[in-house]
């Protein structure tokens, strides 16, 4: 039970810390990752608060969904900006590695729990 208490820190974090910093770094802005990252990975923070079981499961469908998703769009936009913006088609990337991380997550818990059902 700990674990999800850390998992939804680090949503946080993600969310209000690592978002910022990269919105900086890559536009010289603040905010726009950061509310971009609380409409995305909020709901994923609260589910992590929750913190059942069918919490997880939801956490982890969603998690797949949006890494396909951010992984279309960063491929598309890599593929339609060639080497000239490169940096500005990364926008992204934060988005995917952390719906990529929650569905490790989920999946990790889910697959323990699968482990002792069928014990």
């Amino acid at each position: 039970m700990k674990k999800h208490k850390l998992y939804f820190k680090l949503n946080l974090i993600f969310i209000f810390v690592i978002l910022n910093i990269w919105d900086f770094a890559l536009n010289r802005v603040m905010f726009n990752a950061m509310i971009l990252g609380i409409i995305l990975f909020g709901p994923m923070a609260s589910l992590w608060l929750i913190g059942r079981f069918r919490a997880v499961v939801l956490l982890t469908l969603i998690s797949i969904i949006e890494f396909v998703i951010f992984l279309v769009f960063v491929a598309e936009s890599i593929e339609l900006s060639g080497n000239g913006s490169y940096a500005k088609s990364l926008f992204l990337l934060p988005y995917l590695i952390f719906a990529a991380v929650n569905g490790f997550w989920g999946l990790s818990i889910y697959s323990k729990r699968e482990a002792k059902v069928k014990k």
